[in-house]
């Protein structure tokens, strides 16, 4: 089982210093060759662990998240090389352990809403549909103006006003 508090607090040091202390031992925080993100080399419960600053520039929501302005931080298993957990503003997630919790569906669609592994509020999700709905409705009313302007042609140009 792992320590989430631990991690929490290597990846709240990692980002915001250079050095990171785990029991009274100073880490050194260094840096990628290739994408100069921060990283850590730690042991845990006898294993070795690397917290790995997440790249803003990939298209995963760790990605997203990364770029929109939130700390996030992967754990990955030296010996097994598999990430383990992931710190989003220090709020660690174990990957394999997250449950997602029992949800409405949208009728036969297979679709369901959830708070995505808990990084997201209703209000947040709420708020997301709401604009997706307003886009969604902007594009059918195009749709039918379209539609419109393509029936008055069929008919001919004496129909038409201009």
């Amino acid at each position: 089982m792992l320590d989430t508090e631990l991690l929490s607090s290597i990846a709240k040091q990692m980002i915001a210093r250079s050095v990171v202390e785990l029991d009274g031992k100073r880490l050194s925080v260094r840096r990628t060759s290739a994408h100069h993100l921060k990283t850590a080399v730690f042991t845990m419960d006898g294993r070795e662990y690397r917290a790995i600053e997440q790249n803003p520039d990939k298209l995963s929501r760790w990605g997203q998240l990364a770029k929109s302005g939130h700390q996030v931080v992967q754990f990955k298993d030296s010996e097994t090389n598999r990430f383990v957990a992931v710190a989003v503003d220090g709020k660690v997630r174990v990957y394999g352990q997250i449950k997602k919790p029992e949800t409405p569906s949208l009728g036969n669609t297979g679709w369901a809403l959830f708070s995505t592994e808990g990084l997201f509020s209703h209000q947040e999700i709420s708020e997301c549909a709401q604009r997706s709905l307003h886009i969604g409705n902007r594009i059918l009313d195009r749709i039918q103006v379209i539609l419109e302007g393509y029936r008055h042609f069929r008919q001919g140009p004496s129909m038409l006003v201009v």
